[in-house]
Order: structure tokens, then sequence, then C-alpha cells
């Protein structure tokens, strides 16, 4: 049975709702109340009320009627109704709204336990021992209160403050910059893990480090763990995708610096970009997932926590632990690298070496090196290949095939970067 059988406090919830809009109350009153104790309408008021205080620090009848038409989840009427319940508003926030309060609390409640009792009476109708089966029950009608284990759909979206969350929370994806890759993808999102697999040269690093400028521009702090690749190496190539030169003819002497000459310019104003770049790299040559989290951790307790992880690349990790069977290790370290992105809210994207098969034919999810687990772990998995028959010129074009996509779709797409400045062209 469902538990609508105590109708709710409609008086009670419009009044609560209206001291939030009229007299910013929604700190004390969401220290006793969430969206569950609220009927759908007024849910979906509460929801908008949340998202204005989180935005603005502030409640009132447009900030609230701004919020419900941002999260574009309203009914018809819902806009008009936030005017009534302003009218609704307690006269003070003292002794009367605690009571409309402790009246919408307890109605929760009431419905709450009339539904665990209907569920048991109904269990014990069909048992064959019913004093065990009324010992059961009697035990799990507070599991609400130390946390469910099981439920229907609609006790788990109570839970998970589902509804809530989805209406006030909007989670802005992490592009990479390629137009129709993104399409296919939808972008990076947060608590997911993706690979970028290619051969040796292929161009992974590259599009990882183009993918984490391009995000760092667009308001995310990107972290590159470097399991292979110098730090300065790395300066040399993110200087170059600034600057728009060939940093690394000037390093070893191929091409001359002429002072105040164009070149030497736009090197020194790369430096200068590159020193204001939001940006974290990690020293990760043979460390475990373990010791890569530990060395974030400064940055964490700091409030600087990377949104995106770039590993560079998992086969040369280390799990820590002693396998026999590399299959196996790649697992645990797939398994850690998930953890991580959970724990720290961020999105995990590991470069992957591909199989010398995968470099010859189109490759397919098969050909991730000692790839174990990594395919079925992964949120993406994007391939990198080069297209063998094209001129010999910096300008490559490179084939991206989006092989596994949890959320949106697959297919292929082209890329065209420019090796001596490692930069993606359109």
């Amino acid at each position: 049975m469902e538990n609508n059988h105590i109708p709710y406090d409609t008086d009670a919830e419009e009044a609560v709702l209206g001291a939030i809009i009229c007299h910013d109350a929604y700190p004390e009153i969401s220290s006793a109340l969430g969206h569950y104790h609220f009927s759908m309408d007024n849910m979906r008021v509460w929801a908008s009320c949340k998202k204005s205080f989180n935005d603005y620090g502030k409640t009132s009848v447009q900030l609230v009627q701004d919020a419900m038409k941002s999260s574009k989840l309203f009914v018809k009427g819902d806009l008009e109704r936030i005017e009534v319940l302003a009218t609704k508003s307690p006269a003070t926030v003292g002794k009367s709204l605690d009571a409309f309060i402790k009246r919408v609390f307890l109605n929760r409640e009431r419905r709450e336990a009339t539904t665990n009792l209907y569920r048991a009476i109904s269990e014990v109708k069909e048992s064959e021992d019913p004093s065990s089966t009324i010992i059961k029950a009697s035990e799990g009608l507070m599991i609400s209160k130390s946390g469910r284990k099981a439920g229907t759909l609609k006790e788990w979206m109570e839970e998970t403050e589902y509804m809530e969350n989805f209406l006030s929370v909007k989670e802005k994806p992490m592009f990479s910059g390629i137009l129709d890759l993104d399409q296919m993808t939808g972008g990076f999102h947060k608590g997911e893990l993706s690979f970028i697999a290619g051969r040796p040269g292929g161009g992974k690093t590259t599009l990882a480090l183009a993918f984490a400028l391009f995000m760092e521009k667009n308001g995310f702090r990107p972290a590159f763990v470097s399991a292979e690749m110098g730090i300065r190496a790395l300066l040399d190539r993110l200087l170059a995708m600034k600057a728009q030169r060939p940093v690394r003819l000037y390093r070893s002497g191929q091409v001359d610096m002429v002072p105040d000459s164009l070149a030497s310019k736009s090197i020194m104003e790369g430096m200068g970009a590159l020193s204001d770049l939001d940006m974290i790299f990690v020293k990760a040559h043979g460390l475990s997932p373990s010791e890569i989290r530990s060395a974030l951790y400064p940055y964490i307790a700091k409030d600087l926590k990377p949104d995106i992880l770039f590993v560079d690349y998992i086969q040369l990790l280390k799990s820590g632990n002693n396998r026999e069977k590399r299959n196996d290790e790649l697992g645990e370290i797939t398994a850690s690298m998930m953890q991580i992105a959970n724990e720290h809210d961020c999105h995990v994207c590991c470069l992957s070496q591909l199989s010398r098969e995968g470099g010859k034919v189109e490759p397919q999810l098969h050909h991730l090196r000692d790839s174990g687990t990594l395919e079925q772990d992964a949120n993406q998995v994007i391939m990198v290949w080069r297209d063998s028959e094209q001129p010999n010129t910096n300008l490559t074009s490179i084939l991206l095939k989006v092989a596994k996509n949890r959320d949106g779709l697959t297919g292929t797409c082209k890329a065209n970067i420019d090796f001596s400045t490692y930069t993606i062209k359109e």
C-alpha cells in the first residue's frame, strides 16, 4: 500500500515555503526538512528555493522563479504558485514557524511509518512463522534512520534526494575542444573513467595536453600525471602550444633566438601565459595509484582539487602488489583510478597503449595492450590512429574513434595536429 493514507499537511508546507521565500529562512529550515517532506507540487518549489539560496545566498519571489525557470522542470501554474506561497508566510519566523516545521516533519514520519506497517501486515498475512516475521518487520521499521539496504524506487529517490539534486545541480561537462568528438561523447563527466588509446607517437599525449588546455581555459582545473615524459618536456610542449612556435627547435639550437624578433616575443608571452595556467603536474615514474593520490593530497587540502586527471600512461603505473599476471595488476590499477574519480569527484582519463596489431588496422577494443578489464571498467574509450596515406608535413590527420561510450554515441571523426607546435587545427 502507498503511504498516502495520511494526507500531506498542505497548510504547514505552504507556510514553511512562504517563510523561505519571504524571510530567507532556508538555512534554518533545511536543517530539519528535505524535499521528501513535501508533496510533489511543493517539492518542485523546495528544490527551486534551494537552488536560489545556493546560487545567490538568498531567496525572493523573483529569484525562486528564476531558479525554477532555469531547471526547466516545472508545470503550468508553478511560477504563479510561488507568488501565492509568499502570501502564506508566517508574520515572523519564530515559534509559529517552528510549529509549522514540526507539523511537516511529523507528517512525513507518520507516512513512512504507515507504509512500513502496512508492508509488515502484508508479510505477516502470508508468513508461515508470523512471530518471526513481526520481529524482522519491526527491525526494518527504522531502516531509514540507519541507512537503507533495499527499497522501492520511491524510497530510494527519497533516500538519495534524487529529485532535489536533479533540479538543483547542473553539472557542466568538460569538453575536449574537438566539436565532432564532443558531440559524440557528450564531454567528460566527474566520477567517471575514460581511456585514450593509441600506438607510440600516435598523438595521445598531444591530445591529452590539448584537451587539458581547452578545459583550463573554460574554468576547469586539470591535473596531468606523467609516468613517461619528463616535466620539462611537457613544459616544452605546452609552451609550443601557447607561443605557437616550434620550441624544440629553439631549445636544440637548430633555430636561433633573435632578440626582439616576433618569435622571441611570442615565446616570452607564451612563458607568461604558461605560468598563469591553473594546472597541476605529477611526476609519476613508477608510482602506484595510491602514491599518485598522496601526491595530490596537499593540493586537495588547499581546495585546489583537480576536475580531471590525465594519466600518461596506465601501463607504466604499478599496483603496489606483486601479481603474476600483468592483466590482474592492470585490473587493480584501473579499479584504483576509478576509486580516485569517485572519492575526489573528478574525471580520470588514462592514456593507454595499443597492441602492434592495433597500429596496422582500424583499432578495436581488444587491441588495448594488456587490456584485461580496461575496456569493461571505462565509461568511454577513444582510439587514436593516423591516416597512413598522407603527405609528409607537420600537419598530420589523425582519426579518433569513440569505440565505447556508455552514455552517448560511438563513431569516428578526424582531427588535424600540427606536431611542430602540438596544436589541434581546424
